[in-house]
């Protein structure tokens, strides 16, 4: 019996650190909204989903006035997403 649970114990963490590692790897790639604004040239295009359309209108507004740039934010119902163009 403490064969078996050792076992499984050690499974469990074998997975934990796997499902660790896959999470920073995952977190590393995932840009932030600023980081993505910020490195957007003008006529670049992001598409975000609608769930976020508030918070990226908001950064949208305060980055490009606090980076002097001008950003479009259209809303598609359709695709449920939201498009960003730097104009400026």
């Amino acid at each position: 019996m403490f064969g078996l649970y050792s076992q499984n114990a050690y499974l469990r963490n074998i997975k934990l650190i796997k499902s660790i590692q896959i999470g920073k790897i995952m977190a590393e790639k995932v840009k932030s909204l600023r980081q993505q604004l910020m490195e957007m040239e003008v006529g670049d295009v992001l598409t975000c989903p609608l769930d976020n359309l508030t918070s990226v209108r908001a950064a949208c507004s305060n980055y490009g006035l606090q980076w002097d740039k001008k950003f479009l934010t259209e809303s598609h119902r359709e695709n449920r997403t939201v498009t960003v163009t730097r104009t400026r």
